[in-house]
């Protein structure tokens, strides 16, 4: 089995994340534990389901060619798709997944500022606007706890660029400016319950 670059260089990136959560937080080791698991939970989710929506998006190659359709590459629909089916699972258990919110966007920063650092230099891949936006994602999350708000200023900063060149990649993947829209307004309806909550 050959590993794909841009695969290996995805688990490698997450391993380095999770290493650095380890050093930089300052949490005890079992709560420390808990919560790189439950990130990889989260993580294995997205990814079953990357993998599995293919047979709603490549159904012409599930009846012709079956086992072919696990081989076949998942693209942006497919990002879509697990994003919003992972987002809607996780939703229902709200209340237990946010107090680790800031320890996933912790760790989704450092994911994503160690793809762009090591696809530049390995592959000589990716373009200074993924390395800028995943720099100031780190920068923000790391100086701010307030993953919200980051999520919210990036993902609005990530659209604003596709309207004026290109929007930035995840991890290879060319989003469409409605995607990162989308994720800065689902950030200010969060922002928005939360505050509801607090008050109520």
């Amino acid at each position: 089995m050959v590993v794909q670059p841009l695969l290996a260089i995805r688990i490698i990136s997450i391993i380095i994340a999770l290493v650095l959560f380890w050093i930089v937080s300052e949490e005890k080791r079992a709560v420390k534990k808990h919560k790189a698991e439950s990130f990889v939970s989260l993580m294995t989710t997205w990814v079953l389901f990357f993998i599995g929506v293919k047979v709603l998006t490549k159904w012409e190659l599930l009846l012709d060619h079956p086992i072919a359709l696990l081989a076949y590459p998942s693209g942006t629909l497919e990002f879509y798709l697990a994003t919003l089916f992972t987002l809607i699972l996780k939703l229902r258990q709200y209340h237990s997944y946010q107090d680790y919110l800031y320890e996933y966007v912790q760790l989704t920063a450092y994911s994503l500022l160690s793809f762009s650092i090591l696809t530049r230099l390995f592959l000589q891949e990716g373009g200074w606007l993924e390395l800028l936006v995943t720099f100031l994602f780190f920068i923000l999350i790391t100086i701010y706890r307030a993953p919200l708000q980051a999520i919210i200023l990036i993902s609005f900063l990530s659209g604003i660029a596709g309207f004026l060149f290109e929007t930035p990649a995840i991890m290879g993947y060319r989003m469409d400016t409605w995607f990162y829209l989308v994720i800065s307004l689902v950030g200010i309806l969060f922002l928005k319950f939360d505050k509801r909550r607090v008050t109520s």
